[in-house]
């Protein structure tokens, strides 16, 4: 058993000695002097024992066998699982009592702020459910109400939520319950496994177990408002633990959601705004959210300043961060009717943020995503490009015979030495997926190579639209309707021997 620091991650062992097994279940009181804990000692049954916070002999505090203690807010009590029944014991008194004499297993009790309440998981109907009810064991309330499993209840600091783990989106996330508005909100999201969840003293954190970091379960801290960990770097990659060579989720519950589909996502160069595209799941109603580092943290993801209500997608931020391009189908003269096509149109960056949308017409007309390289030159999605001529654009021109597909999104690389872009391309099969092509020596591109040749994509099906972080560190791209990034020292595993 050991207790971490909230301010520094550090993590100091409390000695019970070595009678001791299975202690699982902990509650820390009020003061935060003692723990209570449940565990076997010399191999005979749970039994809830109490113990200094700097360790010591333990004290025993059932006698018939416990489980999963609760601390009462006035310390006087705690709670306790006791045969599949909880019970409330009095410290004082000793006096015993069970709270709800039912037929049903019931699990994990946690007290409300005023001591009034408990939230615990029943068994209903053969599934863990969340419920509350009263210390006199009255007023039994469902509040999760699912099919699906919910678990670990625990009461926020002021009584008005409840975080629990569920696995109805899929996977184990922690879910937030408004006590007062009955209202659900997810709090995370992912592959990852996400569980017994408790708040801080001022509620404005939960800290957590997951395997997040590829470990087995780590202890983990996010923010309730804005829905980032809080023990990596705040700003830059919006506060996200960098990933390796295996692809991860990116900002998890805040950027890639449950609820709906994202993808193509851009960063300023200085990292203090990013912009991706969000649509809601079982709609094709596409519209372009961003976010922005202000202060110490990063604010909701909201609609971006200059949008429009119509199709709008896949932002893209120039190299030097003073333009930004993006599709749309907003009306291109005083008619306001919407565009049948989508365009490229263009907002600059000001001293007061982003500029009324300006549509550049032809070859904009003709393009449905551009990336611009860092000496100007524009790629198309039909894999063409465009040179600047004394500011201006003219019409798109083939990179390379041998490069095309439809629908694709190129992504070029720094000093245009190779361009990934994504394609149902017949050479390689399995639906849309990452490609590259090499330039070489004498300016030529390359093969098209796929993704797929790695072992870490192998198996994905259908991803694409790439993107590199203005550092070049990080390859972004889209899969299962999430934003995904992978470290982009991939891409030079997939460089042919001749041109390394």
């Amino acid at each position: 058993m050991s207790i971490i620091s909230a301010s520094n991650g550090e993590a100091h062992r409390v000695e019970i000695g070595d009678d001791f097994s299975g202690d699982y279940y902990t509650s820390v009181s009020p003061d935060g002097k003692w723990i209570l804990f449940d565990a076997r000692k010399n191999g005979s049954g749970f039994q809830v024992w109490k113990v200094s916070v700097h360790g010591g002999v333990p004290e025993q505090m059932t006698q018939n066998g416990g489980m999963m203690p609760s601390w009462s807010p006035d310390g006087n009590k705690f709670a306790y699982v006791h045969e599949n029944d909880i019970y409330v014991k009095d410290l004082k008194s000793g006096e015993e009592r069970k709270i709800i004499d039912a037929s049903r297993a019931d699990f994990h009790p946690c007290w409300s702020p005023d001591g009034q309440n408990l939230a615990f998981n029943p068994v209903l109907n053969d599934n863990y459910e969340i419920c509350i009810v009263s210390i006199s064991g009255e007023n039994l309330v469902n509040i999760s109400d699912n099919p699906s499993k919910d678990i670990y209840p625990c009461w926020s600091p002021d009584g008005s939520k409840i975080v629990f783990n569920s696995d109805r989106s899929g996977t184990d996330d922690l879910w937030i319950y408004d006590v007062k508005n009955k209202r659900l909100e997810q709090l995370t999201s992912g592959k990852n496994t996400d569980t017994c969840a408790t708040w801080s003293p001022d509620g404005s954190k939960i800290a957590f177990s997951s395997d997040r970091s590829g470990k087995i379960l780590d202890v983990w801290t996010i923010e309730v408002k804005s829905k980032l960990p809080e023990n990596q770097s705040n700003s830059k990659y919006l506060g996200q633990k960098p990933p390796g060579i295996v692809p991860e989720i990116f900002a998890p519950g805040f950027i890639s959601t449950a609820n709906n589909i994202e993808f193509a996502g851009t960063f300023s160069p200085d990292f203090d705004e990013y912009f991706f595209t969000r649509r809601k799941t079982g709609t094709i109603e596409n519209r372009i959210y961003h976010v922005r580092f202000i202060g110490e943290r990063w604010t909701e993801p909201e609609l971006a300043p200059f949008g429009y209500d119509c199709f709008e997608f896949e932002p893209h931020i120039a190299p030097e961060g003073n333009l930004l391009f993006f599709g749309s189908r907003r009306p291109v003269d005083d008619s306001n009717e919407l565009a049948r096509g989508t365009r490229i149109w263009t907002t600059k960056k000001t001293e007061s943020g982003w500029s009324e949308p300006e549509y550049l017409g032809p070859p904009f007309d003709d393009a449905m995503f551009v990336c611009m390289a860092e000496d100007g030159t524009l790629y198309n999605s039909g894999l063409t490009k465009s040179e600047p001529d004394d500011g201006k654009y003219g019409p798109w021109e083939k990179i390379a015979p041998h490069l095309y597909g439809p629908y694709m999104h190129p992504c070029i690389g720094p000093d245009e030495s190779f361009v990934i872009f994504d394609s149902d391309h017949v050479l390689h099969g399995q639906g849309k997926s990452l490609l590259i092509s090499f330039r070489k020596p004498d300016g030529s591109w390359g093969d098209i190579i796929s993704f797929r040749k790695l072992d870490q994509f192998k198996n994905l099906e259908k991803f694409g639209i790439p993107m590199l972080t203005p550092d070049k560190k990080y390859l972004f791209f889209s899969y299962r309707g999430d934003i995904y990034w992978v470290d982009a020292k991939t891409i030079e595993n997939l460089r042919p021997k001749e041109l390394k």
